[in-house]
């Protein structure tokens, strides 16, 4: 994750009782294998979250054995379990996230030894300034 992001989503995340997590299995590279790959590539900003349980608990047991036996199978269809009250708490906090990233003085970067800047769009033109807000 980018040094420029971390601050504010550490402060969201708490503000929403979010724990943050490192990702526990970088060299899966899902990011790189994600829908928003496509983004970066074309200079687009995009973030991936992945969620989950605590190492070790039944609940990660219980995902990782659906993951085995479902996941893009025929039967991963929307009558799967999900956890509603956990989806609906996410997004205010992806609310929020982006507001306070859009807010922010100084637009999001890559960090300058990121494999991904390489990516990264040519400036565009400020058209004018504020803030956003919540309608």
């Amino acid at each position: 994750m980018e040094s420029s992001l971390m601050a504010p989503l550490q402060q969201v995340a708490a503000a929403h009782g979010v724990m943050l997590v490192p990702d526990p299995a970088p060299n899966r590279m899902l990011f790189t294998r994600s829908d928003q790959y496509a983004f970066i590539r074309k200079g687009v900003p995009a973030l991936s979250f992945k969620f989950s349980h605590a190492s070790g608990s039944p609940e990660e047991r219980m995902l990782k054995a659906w993951h085995t036996r479902h996941y893009h199978a025929p039967s991963d269809d929307l009558r799967q379990l999900m956890d509603r009250e956990a989806a609906a708490k996410f997004v205010p906090l992806l609310s929020d996230l982006t507001l306070t990233v859009a807010n922010m003085p100084e637009r999001p970067r890559w960090n300058d030894t990121s494999f991904f800047r390489r990516f990264a769009a040519p400036p565009v033109e400020e058209g004018g300034s504020g803030t956003l807000e919540h309608r």
